[in-house]
Parts: C-alpha cells; structure tokens; sequence
C-alpha cells in the first residue's frame, strides 16, 4: 500500500468512527426524549413556539408508534426546520437531566 493510499484509508476510518460515534450520541439523546416525554410537558411553557413544539411531540409519538428507526425519527424532526430541531436538541438535553 502507498503512503498516499494509507493517507487515505486512516482518513476513511477516522470518517467511519466519527459517523458511529454521532450517531451514538444522537441515538442516546432521541432515547432520553423517548423515554421522558411526559414529563417533558412541564417544560413547554419555556419554549419559544408551542407549535413546533407539539409538531416535534407528534413526530416522535408517531415514529414510536411505527417503530421507526432514528434515522427515521430525524428526518421528521429536520422537517421542522431550524426551530423545531433547536427544540428537540433542548429537550433531549433536559431528558437526559431528568434521566
């Protein structure tokens, strides 16, 4: 293998691990949400827009009850645009306090 091509392949590697890792942490974080979504709702009245805010509860209740994926869940929340990913990133944080 070349130098040039063992350049490439640690680099190739470095992206893989950090492409799990984020996806491990936001897996973890769109869990707590799962996991503490009642209890979530005391916080609602701090957010900024309660209609994305019950635009992103929808979006997980749904893709619990259709048992999506994460991948699947984060569409729906990037659907939301800025606001409501901003919003989910706070209370997956929160969660995680509650946790």
């Amino acid at each position: 293998m070349s130098e040039r091509e063992d350049r490439l392949k640690k680099m190739e590697d470095a992206s893989k691990a950090a492409d799990v890792a984020a996806a491990r942490l936001l897996k973890e974080d769109i869990q707590a949400l799962l996991d503490h979504l009642e209890e979530l709702d005391s916080i609602r009245p701090k957010t900024t827009d309660p209609v994305i805010y019950q635009r992103l509860l929808q979006a997980v209740r749904e893709s619990t009850q259709k048992n999506e994926s994460i991948a699947q869940l984060m569409t729906r929340i990037r659907e939301l645009g800025k606001g409501g990913v901003s919003l989910a990133k706070t209370l997956a944080g929160a969660a995680k306090r509650l946790a």
